[in-house]
């Protein structure tokens, strides 16, 4: 999705401009895109570590991810960061998003993450120990978004257990048409009622 809707910018770009223009035009636009994305995720997630901090029964605030995404790699960064050594400690819990084993390579990617295994984190979920979940998407409609295959699942489990699902990615996901694009059978359509936030 993302390389569809850059191309059709690239394309639109193009007929007015240089190609070498365009193609700067794009990237920058791109790249301010993410920017924004990472920031206001960052600004929701810290909202949601407050409001779990006034509760003092949350000695460990845990977040949960799933799959790989570099958006979400740089949300996390950016919250750990921002959150630092305070009273109640933040730790990062990655779901190894099987087949694929994805997010092993998530886990590598965050300072301190640790990786379970899709039961362990679904067990950890329903036990309450799990505080927020965040997901990236391959694609976004108005009605559903495309995901890495088992989101249907961890949705639905957090949704039973009262867990927030965020979907943190950027604006060059969206897709107009109410109809996802085809998608490789690694994927899946979420309908967006089981997404807290999509951000």
């Amino acid at each position: 999705v993302p390389i569809v809707n850059a191309m059709l910018k690239f394309d639109n770009h193009a007929r007015c401009e240089g190609a070498e223009a365009a193609r700067i035009a794009t990237l920058s636009s791109l790249d301010a895109e993410v920017t924004a994305s990472v920031d206001l995720a960052v600004r929701e997630v810290l909202n949601y570590i407050g409001k779990l901090k006034s509760d003092s029964s949350h000695r460990e605030i845990v977040l949960g991810t799933f799959s790989r995404s570099s958006t979400l790699k740089s949300i996390l960064g950016k919250v750990l960061d921002a959150v630092g050594q305070s009273a109640a400690p933040l730790a990062v819990l990655c779901s190894q998003s099987s087949p694929g084993e994805e997010g092993e390579l998530m886990a590598n990617d965050v300072a301190g993450a640790e990786c379970v295994s899709d039961t362990a984190f679904l067990e950890r979920i329903g036990l309450g120990r799990i505080h927020l979940v965040l997901i990236g998407a391959d694609c976004i409609t108005p009605r559903e978004i495309a995901n890495k295959v088992g989101t249907v699942t961890l949705a639905e489990a957090c949704r039973g257990a009262g867990v927030p699902v965020y979907c943190c990615t950027d604006r060059s996901k969206l897709w107009d048409d109410v109809y996802p694009p085809s998608l490789e059978s690694i994927f899946e359509v979420v309908p967006i009622n089981l997404i807290d936030r999509v951000l």
